[in-house]
Parts: C-alpha cells; structure tokens; sequence
C-alpha cells in the first residue's frame, strides 16, 4: 500500500503537472476539392495580343488560343496538432480553495453556518465546479506542435478558374477580317486574313504611315479582329509602337541652346525636310529636340510633328548649312558702281520686325545689310545719308523719322521697308505690334507724311512685308486677287499722289507669303527672295525701274514655285519710266 505521505505527493503531482492535449486547427478554408469533378462553363476560341508592338519592333502578335472556366468545389482543411498546457497557478489555488471550503461548509460542522439541504446540495455542486475551473483555464506552453497529419472537412463554396491555352487545331485553315481604327473612323483593313499557325502579325507602322502627322500625344487605334463570328476588340497606344519626332517646315530654321530669341545661343541652320527625335512639346513656342548627342530648342511654327518607327525612320535626316560669312552670297559680292557720290541722296531701312511681339524672320537681318550695302557700294552714300529706324510701339521712332536730314529736288530717297503687316477692316495696310487708331494709317499719315517732309527729287520704296491675319480681322485670305492688288495701289497713290516721282514695290500681294530663297536639296542663298533678285538686276547694272521691275517679275514668281511650290507675285505702282541712279 502507498503510505499516505506518498498519496499525497501523487496528488499534488497530478494537480499541478502540466497536460498535453491533441486537436484539429483549420489551416486552409479554400481547399478544391480533388475528388470532385469540375464543372465546365466556358469552352471557346479566342484572340489574344500575344506580343505588343515596340518603337523598335512595331509588329503586334496576335495568337488563337482556347479559353475555358471551370467551376470546383472549395474545402477546408484542417491538421492535427499537440498542445501542452500548464496549471495557472493563482487560479489553481484559489479554486482549490474555494472548492474545499464548499465542501466543508456543506458536509461538516466546522463552519459555524446553519443550512438547510437545498443549500449544501449547492455547495455540493459548486465543489466540484470550482474545483475544475483551474484544469479548464490552464496556461498553454509555446506554440502548438504540428503533427502533419490532415484531412479535408466541410464544403464552403466554390470557385472559378479561368484558363487560357494555345489552340489544339492550328491546322485548318481559319480566316479573319481585321479594322483598324482611329478616333472611330477605320483606317486600314484586311479581309480573309489567314491564321499560319494560329498567329496573325500586323505591322502598325506600315498600316498607320499615312497619318504620322494625325497622330498626337496619348492617341490610341483600336484592332478589331472578326472570327467564328465574334469581334474581338484591342485598343493598342500609338506611343507604343511609334516614336514622336519634328519635321522642319521652313526652308530654313535656327537651331538654338535655350528657348529664346537671342544672337547668342544660336547653334546652326538646318534646312526643311530635317528630322529630329522629340523630347519634349510642353514648352510654351518651343520643342526640345535631340541634335547629335544635345538637346537643342526649335520654334513650334517652323515645325511639325511626326510620328515613326525606329525600324523605318533610322537615323534621323538633318540638312545643316554651314556658316557663311556675308560676302560669300553671289549678290554679296562684285558689285558695280552705279552712281557718283551726291550728298543730296537718302536711305532709310524702316522695319517693325525686331519690336519683340514679331515672330523672327529668318535672314531679314541680311537683307537689310544687303541693302545697305548697295547703299553704300553701288549708289556710294556714306554713313551721314542711312537711316535704320526700327519701329516699336514706345512712338520714339517717329520722332527720330522727323529727324531725318532733309535734301532736294536733286536727290533720290531709297526705302527698304519690312515687318510684319495686316488688312484692317477697311481694306487698308495696318502694321502690327504699332498703337494705331481707326482713324489713323501709320503708312500713309506717318511714313509717307515723313517722306514727303524730306523732300527728295525720286523716292524708290520697296516694301517687303509679310501679311499676317489677325483675330479682328482675318482679312488676308479673304480678298480676291483683284482686290488685294486694289489695296496696295490704294495704298502707293497716296505716296504716288504727293510725289509722283515715285515708284513703290511690294514683294508680295496680301494672302501670300515673302518667301525664302532656300529649299531642300538647293543651295541657300540666305535671303529673301524679292531681296535677292532686286540685288540681281542692279548687279547686272539694270538702271531703269521698268527693268528692274521684268526681271524680278519674271524671277521672284517662278523662284517661289520652284522653291515652296506657292505663288509670290510682286506688285508695282509709279514712275516706271525712273531710272534708279537718278536724274
């Protein structure tokens, strides 16, 4: 027999030793069911963009593959796991301790307590109850042990795979009908389309090359592909698969370091037809392009933008013309004297086209000095007889054109008059980025008042100005020939009318434009056109302004053509009869 010191001991052991409990956790609650046998709800053909075209590779990939769902069963899963515990011992102590004075109170008299017997039959109750609450409340040790061992339990849904795969019959024959769109309107189609091998490629590029310049930044197309009769639609990005570049429109443009009109950050010349990867079109007037291995500014209104592939653009094309020191132009050079000095002679070059509100005319700079130089070389004027008067809208200039030493009658007044011009509401000549009332003509009542004030025997105006429509008037594309040759000679009478010994030459008649004598794949003479060809005739010692006047008519039209396949048909009016070294 155990002795009662031991029973003791044994229980004390077997009370507070800690206990080991086995259990099921759930590990998984969507488990599918690998017994059960999917449902099959979608079976079919499909198209699918396989491989998406790039700027380098602008082919777009497009495989038949077969698309199934299956729906399965889900279910939990649970694995068994051993979990120790051990006694709380405060609990533990307390419940025992309670437990004991239940069961005293309920069967002895020690405590001095009466009860009646539904009483102790509570106590009897709560003993137990008390005594248990510590076992049920144990503290578990670490973590449960795991024993791998697990089994799937009770069903909680199902779930839905889709699935696509390659085509099990790639050898028949299919066909398709393919529509490319772009902003809703089809643009290239292909019908009867074979599917070699269940692929079809279609190289965006070529199908889009002839709206490169359409295209803008964040433009999509839209594929539709027509099989088994089902449409399925792919809207592809065009950045994707083209790269954004800049066509220079001008004969000639001025690259240059920083986004503004400067002498000094001018880099080179490039001439139209020049291509150039664009960086960036966010910039106000300017696109930031790559030139070589810089990046260089261009102006938007010399440009447009164009959308290619690498694979078909290749290397960019630039037309750069070298720098040509003024001299080296055949105009610029061997010119004859055509007259003895006079120091009754006059010159003025009047020009608004460096106010700062123009947009830059390229190489009106060298025509002025062109015409200077004529001045001073052919007609032998020295600097006291030349004017350069740039008309801004601070009025000073006119002042400075009353300023003009007067001469007489045995004189000639030579003009060169450029900038920037428009048609008022009126039909007559407005120069712009000038404060000029209704009621006021800066032309007539202030250019030609000025002439006449000089009083010069011949006055010889030619007038090269570009016509420029704006908001309030937009009159320029609108005349007719007749009538836009009508303004100009409404305009040259009242000059003519004061002093008749005067002939005025317009470079240009309203609606067209001053053109450039440059052009892709022609030498660049770096001058206007009307310009050059008045230097021609007096290089070639043409004196009488009736001569003058064929040869530029028979050269400047047909140049412009030739050159920017537009018209430029100059207009005269005056004394075709003065010969242009005077009296």
């Amino acid at each position: 027999m155990i002795s009662g010191k031991k029973s003791y001991l044994l229980l004390l052991w077997i009370l507070f030793n800690a206990c080991t409990v086995t259990r099921w956790s759930i590990i998984d609650e969507q488990v599918i069911n690998p017994g059960y046998s999917p449902d099959i709800l979608v079976n079919e053909e499909v198209i699918v963009l396989e491989q998406y075209p790039t700027p380098e590779y602008p082919v777009a990939v497009f495989n038949l593959m077969e698309y199934s769902e299956r729906q399965f069963q889900l279910l939990e899963m649970k694995e068994r796991n051993i979990q120790q515990f051990r006694p709380r011992w405060f609990l533990t102590t307390a419940g025992l301790m309670v437990a004991a004075g239940a069961a005293l109170a309920a069967n002895t008299s020690v405590l001095p307590v009466s009860l009646n017997s539904d009483q102790k039959v509570l106590l009897n109750i709560a003993a137990p109850v008390a005594a248990l609450i510590p076992f049920v409340k144990q503290k578990p040790v670490e973590e449960p042990i795991f024993t791998g061992e697990t089994e799937l339990g009770k069903p909680v849904g199902f779930q839905i795979v889709a699935d696509t795969v390659r085509a099990s019959d790639l050898n028949s024959d299919r066909q398709a009908d393919i529509n490319l769109l772009y902003q809703g309107e089809i643009i290239g189609s292909r019908s009867g389309a074979i599917l070699a091998d269940g692929q079809i490629d279609l190289n965006l590029a070529l199908l889009t090359q002839d709206l490169s310049r359409d295209f803008r930044s964040g433009d999509e197309i839209d594929a539709e592909i027509y099989l088994n009769g089902k449409v399925f639609d792919f809207t592809i990005p065009v950045s994707s698969f083209l790269s954004p570049y800049v066509i220079v429109t001008e004969p000639v443009v001025q690259l240059r370091s920083s986004p503004l009109i400067s002498d000094l950050n001018v880099l080179t010349e490039v001439g139209q037809g020049s291509r150039f990867f664009l960086i960036d079109d966010g910039i106000d007037e300017w696109y930031n392009v790559r030139f070589g291995g810089s990046e260089v500014f261009l102006p938007k209104m010399s440009s447009e933008t164009e959308w290619r592939s690498v694979f078909m653009a290749g290397a960019p094309d630039v037309f750069e013309f070298r720098a040509v020191p003024f001299g080296q132009i055949d105009v610029e050079r061997s010119v004859p004297v055509l007259k003895d000095h006079n120091p009754a002679d006059r010159a003025l070059v009047l020009t608004n086209a460096f106010s700062g509100d123009s947009e830059p005319r390229q190489y009106l700079d060298r025509d002025h000095d062109l015409f200077l130089f004529y001045m001073r070389s052919a007609f032998q004027l020295n600097n006291e007889q030349i004017s350069v008067i740039d008309m801004d809208k601070s009025r000073n200039w006119v002042q400075r054109l009353r300023e003009m030493s007067p001469t007489d009658s045995t004189g000639s007044l030579y003009i060169y008059l450029s900038g920037d011009a428009t048609i008022k509401q009126d039909n007559s000549i407005g120069v712009l980025h000038m404060q000029e009332s209704p009621e006021e003509s800066i032309i007539k009542d202030i250019i030609f008042t000025g002439i006449e004030r000089i009083g010069a025997g011949q006055v010889f105006l030619f007038a090269d100005l570009q016509f420029i429509e704006r908001a309030e008037s937009e009159r320029s594309s609108e005349l007719s020939r007749s009538m836009s040759i009508q303004v100009l000679e409404d305009t040259a009478a009242a000059l003519i009318n004061r002093m008749p010994e005067s002939v005025i030459l317009f470079s240009n008649r309203p609606g067209q434009k001053s053109s450039l004598f440059a052009g892709s794949g022609v030498e660049n003479k770096r001058h206007h056109i009307f310009n050059y060809f008045l230097a021609e005739a007096l290089q070639q010692r043409r004196m009488r302004m009736s001569d003058i006047i064929s040869h530029m008519e028979n050269n400047v039209d047909y140049m412009s053509r030739r050159l920017h396949d537009r018209s430029q048909e100059i207009q005269a009016f005056g004394n075709r009869n003065l010969l242009i070294t005077g009296k």
